[in-house]
């Protein structure tokens, strides 16, 4: 429990964390803990260093040269290329972490969506529902000899029992 709170909030403490620190799985904890991760790099404003974005693999070479390097090393380089790689490391992150949470949301709404199918009864086949209701109505026409009372009260029973079947209702509220 306490690893995971340290992995919640490593990028306060230390923004070198910010590309090691990936979730496992699609909680909604988690996906609060990413989002957080991106409005914390927007609040620095890291989409707004390098004005166009460079080419990913250019990035990612930076940051991870930058991650890789140790920060006594990192204090010798020059002050224009630290600060290309510093921005090229953070528009790295912002990237992988906004790619994170497109990826954890997908999950986690498809994972609300399998939990909702399956809490839904078997749905009717219409086209099944269809043809019984025709051949019913193709019957009730070729009898010639009812009266016009009994042909409406067998109509009406036959709506109603198509009406009040709960797997065409399930059905109907699943199929948009």
């Amino acid at each position: 429990m306490e690893s995971n709170d340290r992995a919640a909030t490593c990028h306060r403490r230390d923004p070198s964390k910010l590309a090691v620190a990936a979730p496992a799985r699609h909680s909604t904890r988690q996906i609060s803990e990413v989002l957080e991760r991106i409005n914390w790099l927007r609040s620095l404003d890291v989409q707004k260093y390098l004005g166009a974005p460079p080419d990913l693999i250019i990035a990612r070479r930076y940051a991870r040269r930058l991650a890789a390097r140790p920060p006594s090393a990192g204090a010798k380089i020059e002050e224009p290329a630290r600060a290309v790689e510093v921005a090229c490391f953070l528009r790295y992150c912002l990237l992988t972490a906004t790619d994170q949470l497109i990826l954890m949301i997908q999950r986690r709404v498809a994972d609300l969506w399998r939990q909702a199918a399956g809490s839904v009864g078997g749905t009717a086949n219409w086209a099944d529902l269809y043809r019984s209701l025709l051949n019913e109505l193709a019957n009730m026409s070729t009898e010639g000899g009812i009266p016009d009372s009994d042909l409406r009260a067998r109509l009406a029973a036959l709506v109603a029992i198509h009406v009040h079947q709960p797997t065409v209702l399930c059905s109907m509220t699943t199929k948009t």
